[in-house]
């Protein structure tokens, strides 16, 4: 929910905001302490309203991964690999094709409590594919089409506060 007298908007599927505490808005507002009514903020944010009137954050636009004129959420295919039992953490990438614009990649860090057979069966390309495919949630185009398995001890980046680094698990990607 908003704080104070912050307003949010939808926009073509991105969140933005005005208000008196929001950069951007006119000095004139600011001392009426009213929001200026053309001074709106684009947070770069993708969102929703759920049913119960919270704004819910899905992903960065900046992160999306357009493939074949479709949009891809990372997150929501993280999300929905990350059920997967061997798998620790998942990152997913668009990676430049020419043939679709981008290419979705997952690097996946396995769970590091699995087994090393069962990790080598689960966690092969075709096995990975096979799953992907059983998941009602995810469009034909939304699967990966390349995956990349961190060897034991190697993890996917994170910040300090640990969510995951897109810019620098991008390294883990090598000339791809």
């Amino acid at each position: 929910k908003p704080f104070g007298d912050t307003e949010i908007m939808l926009q073509n599927g991105t969140l933005h905001l005005r208000g008196t505490q929001i950069g951007g808005t006119s000095s004139e507002a600011a001392s009426s302490g009213q929001p200026s009514s053309d001074s709106w903020f684009d947070t770069g944010d993708l969102g929703r309203m759920d049913q119960q009137g919270r704004w819910i954050i899905e992903a960065r636009r900046d992160d999306l991964i357009l493939s074949g004129g479709n949009n891809i959420s990372p997150l929501r295919l993280e999300q929905a690999i990350a059920q997967h039992q061997t798998i620790e953490a998942v990152i997913v990438l668009g990676v430049d094709d020419t043939e679709w614009g981008q290419r979705v990649v997952a690097i996946v860090e396995p769970n590091p409590t699995t087994d090393e057979s069962t990790l080598q069966a689960a966690l092969h390309p075709v096995a990975l594919d096979t799953w992907i495919k059983k998941q009602k949630n995810i469009h034909s185009y939304e699967r990966p089409k390349e995956w990349i398995i961190l060897p034991e001890g190697k993890t996917i980046p994170r910040t300090a506060i640990g969510k995951l680094a897109r810019k620098e698990a991008r390294a883990l990607l090598g000339d791809r």
